[in-house]
């Protein structure tokens, strides 16, 4: 997922970054080059071994109802992340690219990638049996894409639920430094005033 602009590190308003870069960078993170190899080899073993092919439906309909519960949970984690952003954070949200609205992109592209193996799992299971006596390159990529999908789109999840404990924790932070800030500026105007008291009282 694309978490290069979901955490304030810089200070100064910065232009959100431009849609191809995201796009590019949801392919060249490690929950695509690591899942999408992962659930293609998986969807290569029913069609090497024939004592598997009888199971396919039954686990691509796991799969599409895998897939459908994990971006209810990464939808769920949305609102718990805007349900946490407090004003200071939010203040510091909106000085890195995309402000607030780029923080959701890398759980917007996990639901997104959850509903695409939710229904192609589904498509899938439903194919199956249809594809028993076509070539196995058909087959392949019958059980292979969704799963793959299905692969990423838990590799994704991860990140972003660790996305998320980082975010809780910058928000604590922040309002601790705003909380701070609040309370040194509270004495020192305390302090002018008990300067300007005493001037006054000398005079």
């Amino acid at each position: 997922m694309d978490d290069r602009a979901t955490t304030p590190t810089e200070v100064g308003t910065v232009r959100a970054p431009r849609w191809w870069r995201r796009f590019v960078a949801l392919f060249v993170s490690p929950d695509f080059y690591v899942g999408v190899p992962v659930g293609l080899v998986l969807g290569g073993l029913p069609v090497k071994y024939s004592d598997v092919a009888g199971q396919v439906t039954t686990v691509l309909l796991a799969a599409s109802g895998i897939a459908a519960a994990l971006g209810a949970l990464v939808l769920t984690a949305m609102t718990v992340l805007l349900g946490v952003f407090g004003t200071a954070y939010r203040a510091m949200l909106a000085r890195v690219p995309g402000g607030i609205a780029g923080t959701l992109v890398p759980y917007r592209q996990v639901v997104g990638l959850s509903a695409a193996a939710s229904v192609t799992a589904l498509v899938a299971a439903i194919l199956w049996p249809a594809l028993a006596h076509t070539p196995p390159i058909l087959r392949w990529a019958d059980a292979g894409v969704p799963l793959a999908l299905l692969v990423w789109a838990i590799l994704g999840c991860v990140q972003v639920v660790g996305q998320l404990v980082q975010h809780v924790e910058n928000n604590q932070r922040a309002e601790d430094l705003a909380r701070r800030k609040a309370e040194a500026i509270a004495k020192g105007q305390g302090r002018l005033a008990e300067i300007e008291r005493r001037d006054r009282s000398g005079e």
